[in-house]
């Protein structure tokens, strides 16, 4: 792994190559901004950081802490976000499952909660963060994770080890992004805390602020994430960096004669572009729209989860 300690939190990066494609990406890139930039004003404005999980006053004197962020439009779990349950369950975690689903109980989860926001908000990070305890404990393995990618059989277990050789007192993302900005991509957070450290972090999150558009929570929160964070003192590692991805990918399909990523170019998306290696990194786990959506229009992606998988690399 990895430490961040510069992140250009600029405006959108230009291609580092010529190409017509990156400059077009570029362009339009700028253009949604621009349009959309009223929006998140407007939004800004009027949002608050207000708690808005209900977590009936309860406080959680727990040494490590699982949280679960499920969101689905069928609004019920899937086999994967249960295995995810189960080998978080079975690592020694206390599993807290926030959901917009109705049900009341789940297997291999210890409390669940009900988020009436959309999506996979981070304001159960705040939230849950606001209201953990430490008492007599010494330290407390956080990890924090949304439903946005299916994983591996055992891949939360692989996850897990690795996470936990972590030094302590650091911060740990899965990837990051160059697009439209340095960020870290944040859909898991991982801090092995000592007890000296606790109420710093749990006071770390209070600037996030409850957004009524998806576009605002990802200009406002996500790509703030890690800059605030350094700024508030935080060390920040993160587990698959950029280069060393492209690197790897290239590696592999080197030795495949396939086509071979650009080394200097700057706008591909991690977990889309480069998602047979993040099992190198392991991060075992595909994202959803990949499968579904394919936003950007990845060559030859996968249409199916188990196919996806079993295609990772070893």
């Amino acid at each position: 792994m990895e430490e961040v300690y510069n992140l250009s939190m600029g405006n959108i990066v230009q291609a580092s190559r010529s190409s017509e494609r990156g400059a077009l990406i570029c362009i339009l890139a700028r253009t949604l901004a621009f349009l959309l930039w009223p929006v998140v004003i407007m939004d800004r404005l009027v949002s608050s950081n207000s708690n808005k999980l209900k977590l009936l006053d309860f406080d959680f004197n727990l040494s490590r802490i699982f949280i679960y962020v499920h969101h689905s439009e069928s609004r019920l779990l899937d086999d994967y976000d249960k295995q995810v349950l189960e080998e978080a369950k079975s690592s020694g975690f206390s599993t807290i499952l926030v959901s917009n689903g109705e049900f009341n109980s789940a297997e291999n989860t210890d409390y669940i909660f009900r988020k009436n926001r959309f999506g996979r908000d981070f304001g159960v990070l705040r939230d849950m963060a606001r209201s953990l305890t430490l008492n007599g404990n010494q330290t407390i393995s956080f990890f924090y994770l949304n439903n946005s990618m299916v994983w591996k059989k055992n891949g939360i277990f692989d996850l897990i080890n690795v996470l936990e050789k972590s030094k302590v007192n650091v911060l740990v993302f899965p990837t990051e992004s160059f697009n439209p900005v340095h960020h870290v991509q944040p859909y898991f957070l991982f801090a092995k805390l000592e007890k000296d450290k606790f109420n710093h972090f749990s006071s770390s999150f209070n600037w996030i602020r409850n957004f009524h558009f998806r576009r605002s929570l990802i200009y406002l929160n996500e790509y703030r994430i890690a800059r605030k964070l350094l700024d508030n003192d935080w060390k920040i590692q993160v587990l698959a960096p950029y280069w060393k991805l492209i690197e790897t990918e290239n590696r592999v399909r080197q030795n495949k004669f396939e086509e071979l990523l650009d080394p200097t170019y700057k706008l591909y998306n991690p977990t889309q572009h480069m998602w047979k290696s993040l099992s190198k990194f392991h991060i075992s786990g595909i994202k959803r729209s990949l499968i579904f959506k394919n936003p950007v229009g990845v060559k030859n992606s996968p249409t199916n989860a188990r196919d996806a998988l079993a295609s990772m690399y070893k």
